[in-house]
């Protein structure tokens, strides 16, 4: 129960202020529950609260930060985290790749995507996201060819992981509606 969580994490600041994990996890299910202004505001207080904090967490919450204003809709401040995490931060964050990537898929930018999207594979190959990311890009850019090739890749990544061919569970990964629109469209083209 969100709420519960809430009002528990909420007691435990009342009683112990300077407890910086109590902000993070009362964000997480604030940004869980849509409350975007809230958790922003939460994970803000956990940096206030922390300023001298070890670089993996500090880009954890950053990363939060980022992925709030991703899911507000609020691409140039979620990008503008994303690109700080990456080019400042951490260099090997495939995850803001992947998600720099799914904002410029939403932007129309597709190409641009792919080319987010391509060396976070290299990173990573076995990466299912990333894969399908790239196959649903390919078919919609490419010719009646690559169709065909995108096809076999999807119903490979549905073979490995069932959990990729649900559009609430893409959306649930910040995938945004066009490529959601997209994804939806290969789909129905695959024979499972």
């Amino acid at each position: 129960d969100y709420e519960k969580a809430i009002s528990d994490y909420d007691k435990v600041i009342e009683l112990v202020p300077e407890l910086v994990l109590s902000f993070v996890a009362r964000g997480n299910v604030q940004r869980q529950l849509g409350n975007y202004l809230e958790a922003l505001k939460d994970y803000q207080t956990a940096l206030d609260l922390k300023p001298d904090c070890e670089k993996s967490w500090y880009v954890d919450v950053k990363f939060k930060i980022a992925t709030v204003h991703h899911a507000a809709l609020d691409y140039p401040k979620a990008l503008a985290k994303y690109i700080e995490i990456s080019e400042k931060l951490d260099r090997e964050n495939l995850a803001c790749d992947i998600n720099i990537g799914l904002i410029k898929y939403e932007q129309e930018k597709k190409t641009t995507a792919i080319n987010y999207w391509k060396p976070a594979l290299d990173k990573s190959p076995d990466n299912l996201e990333t894969q399908l990311a790239i196959a649903i890009a390919e078919y919609t850019c490419n010719g009646q060819n690559q169709e065909q090739i995108s096809i076999a890749k999807v119903q490979e990544i549905f073979k490995k992981d069932p959990n990729w061919s649900h559009l609430e569970y893409l959306q649930q990964n910040l995938w945004g509606s066009q490529l959601l629109a997209d994804a939806e469209k290969l789909f129905k083209s695959i024979v499972i």
